[in-house]
């Protein structure tokens, strides 16, 4: 009872959804297969999701467009490549994830744009709304022609048909939102034509109504169309992003304007913005390391929920269900998006209702496991939880034989460097994972010895069938003359030693 909130029904549009949660859309790479339709990895993590009780499920970005950015994001799912196929598999899916009360949007991108990722470039230019500097490489963009956009715009009605036929609920495009193609010809400093597509605010989201209104027209009224929403920019100027409290001038969109935009799309016929702030000129944002509060889209998502009438979602290292559920009281959002959590723990939303919040697997905000191995190996994964993504292959089997696991620990406590690493206030979550690793041992009664050094002597007198020895590493220590003054990093961070007043920090890394 004391989240009952959260687990109130919510409407968007016409489409009920049994709770106020939502998983928010990640890079899906990994999940989909060469003729672009959803593999079974792809099936059984969206499907893992929805048994975990998450109210929507909402697919990482895909295409429907394959001819203006051909090399955008291979290995993504895409509607129109094969529609057939891409039917045949999305209608496996979404049936699975029926099954468990749950509902299912596919994400559509009309493109990267200016921010497109070199290394997909492969041949082709770059294009934009005009001749702008890209992102990442020191080319200009080619910009983009009217027929071209008409064709963006035709290929959403046909990918959103093709979503409609393969069982999904509803779309959500990608967006008005992060610096991407469309928000492009959002934001006056990105878009310089002097066509019906730039100038005014509402030439510059011309795109995006077309696109809502080719959706509609194709699929029916009540087909939800739901948008992720920048409602600011965050930049300084360009590659140059604003920091956390710092004063700046604003060279993206503002507020201001944020907010009116909001009106004028929910004006064109999209039925929920999901809502944040940022762009790929300021990254931190948008992808909201550890080093980011908690909650960070909150004010922003109030002020367009005051501005719209219909629902807004926030997401956001909203994982803290004490803040998910005060929000929702507060008027902040009308539903919680979970992104990294549900790669941590897609179980999160069940375990919450069932009031088992200590047995929750937190999401530490480390970007390693989600956002650095899609970077290096084009697959998501996640640091805390080696199952995701990879759920079939690495299902827990039932032992047939018994097991009766012992954990010796040298220290006073369980943790490792989990313990120093999390000593920073804005680490709290390092703390949390270790907290929930001692919650699993107790759970599954293993015995833990601490303050328990094992010599060769006890494992050859303990008669045990496998021994694993985690030794962990030893830091390096160098010698600079006053040895006793060169301290470790976690002889500092938890107060073993005092560094003083005036230190060198040699190293770093992940440290």
């Amino acid at each position: 009872m004391r989240y009952k909130n959260l687990f109130t029904p919510v409407k968007i549009g016409s489409l009920t959804i049994k709770n106020r949660f939502a998983m928010a859309p990640m890079g899906p790479l990994g999940l989909s297969d060469s003729q672009g339709g959803f593999n079974q990895r792809g099936i059984d993590y969206y499907t893992e999701r929805a048994k975990g009780g998450t109210g929507l499920i909402i697919t990482g970005v895909t295409f429907s467009d394959g001819k203006v950015e051909p090399q955008s994001m291979p290995n993504c799912p895409n509607s129109t490549f094969n529609p057939v196929h891409f039917i045949r598999t999305s209608k496996e899916m979404t049936e699975r994830v029926h099954a468990y009360g749950s509902k299912m949007f596919l994400m559509m991108s009309a493109g990267f744009g200016r921010v497109t990722i070199p290394t997909n470039l492969g041949e082709f230019p770059p294009v934009a709304p005009s001749a702008i500097p890209h992102r990442w490489l020191d080319k200009t963009c080619r910009p983009l022609t009217k027929e071209e956009i008409k064709s963006i715009v035709k290929s959403f009605g046909d990918g959103a048909y093709n979503a409609k036929r393969g069982g999904f609920d509803g779309v959500a495009i990608h967006a008005v939102h992060e610096g991407y193609l469309l928000d492009q010809f959002a934001i006056s400093m990105f878009n310089q034509r002097d066509d019906e597509y730039g100038g005014s605010l509402e030439n510059r989201l011309r795109f995006a109504r077309e696109v809502v209104e080719e959706i509609k027209a194709r699929c029916g009224q009540d087909f939800p169309v739901i948008l992720r929403f920048s409602v600011k920019s965050m930049i300084k100027d360009w590659r140059e992003g604003a920091l956390p409290g710092e004063g700046f001038e604003e060279k993206g969109r503002d507020v201001e304007e944020g907010l009116e935009a909001a009106k004028l799309l929910v004006q064109y016929g999209y039925d929920a913005l999901d809502t944040d702030v940022g762009t790929y000129d300021a990254w931190w944002w948008n992808h909201p390391p550890m080093y980011q509060e908690k909650g960070l889209y909150r004010p922003y998502c109030k002020m367009v929920k005051e501005a719209v009438d219909v629902p807004v979602l926030c997401a956001g290292r909203m994982d803290d269900p004490e803040m998910a559920s005060a929000s929702i009281e507060n008027g902040d959002c009308d539903m919680i998006s979970l992104g990294r959590p549900l790669l941590a723990d897609p179980d999160y939303v069940n375990k919450l209702r069932a009031g088992r919040v200590c047995e929750i697997r937190p999401c530490i905000s480390c970007q390693e496991g989600c956002m650095g191995r899609i970077q290096e190996y084009s697959m998501i994964n996640c640091a805390v939880n080696p199952q995701a993504a990879r759920e079939r292959v690495t299902a827990y089997e039932p032992v047939v034989r018994d097991h009766r696991p012992e954990l010796f620990e040298k220290a006073g406590h369980l943790g490792g460097n989990l313990i120093p690493g999390g000593a920073p206030e804005f680490k709290e979550d390092d703390l949390a994972l270790a907290k929930w690793y001692e919650k699993q041992m107790e759970l599954l009664n293993v015995p833990v010895r601490l303050n328990t050094e094992v010599t060769k002597e006890d494992v050859l007198a303990g008669g045990y069938d496998a021994v694993v020895v985690a030794t962990g590493s030893a830091p390096k220590v160098f010698s600079l003359g006053d040895d006793g003054k060169v301290y470790t990093a976690a002889q500092v961070l938890t107060g073993e030693k005092d560094c003083g007043d005036e230190t060198v920090v040699i190293g770093g890394g992940l440290v």
